[in-house]
């Protein structure tokens, strides 16, 4: 087997790999909690007082939801997932948890969707002096059914033409 089919994925050493893995496992550890945080406070604020609760309350709540499953599935479980034939440092996985975490891996588009629209939201508060009730009202409901069903049809798609293995 030469070099350049090592199965380090694409680094040099299997001690490198074992750091990155270690790195991502971690880092993304630490977005599901964060994430999970922030879910938890808007729920209780939900379920405390639902009126309260602003558009940007309600953007981060599903950004949090796309940010744990995303972090989740595709870092945090990250090798694991990954088939144990292709070599990989910590691959136990097969072609289904592999389709698994390219389904999961394209529901990470609704975090950047999100990210795209709390932008959005700041733009128009904050320069054209919208009120969060006017963006609430004209906006917000159309962007999130619009990014959940997105980030659904861009992650089965895939599926139905079996390409994420």
């Amino acid at each position: 087997m030469s070099d350049l089919y090592a199965p380090y994925s694409c680094m040099d050493s299997a001690g490198q790999e074992i750091a990155r893995v270690m790195v991502q496992k971690f880092s993304s550890g630490l977005s599901c909690l964060g994430s999970t945080h922030i879910l938890s406070l808007v729920w209780r604020k939900w379920r405390h007082d639902a009126l309260r609760i602003d558009p940007y309350q309600r953007i981060m709540a599903m950004y949090s939801i796309f940010d744990i499953l995303f972090s989740f599935f595709y870092f945090f479980l990250g090798t694991w997932m990954t088939p144990a034939e292709t070599g990989w440092w910590g691959a136990v996985g097969n072609e289904k948890t592999c389709t698994m975490q390219g389904f999961f891996f394209m529901m990470g588009y609704g975090t950047a969707a999100y990210q795209m629209t709390l932008s959005l939201q700041m733009l128009l508060l904050v320069t054209f002096m919208w009120t969060p009730a006017q963006f609430a009202e004209l906006l917000e409901r159309k962007l999130h059914v619009f990014h959940v069903f997105t980030a659904i049809f861009i992650s089965l798609m895939p599926i139905f033409f079996d390409s994420y293995n």
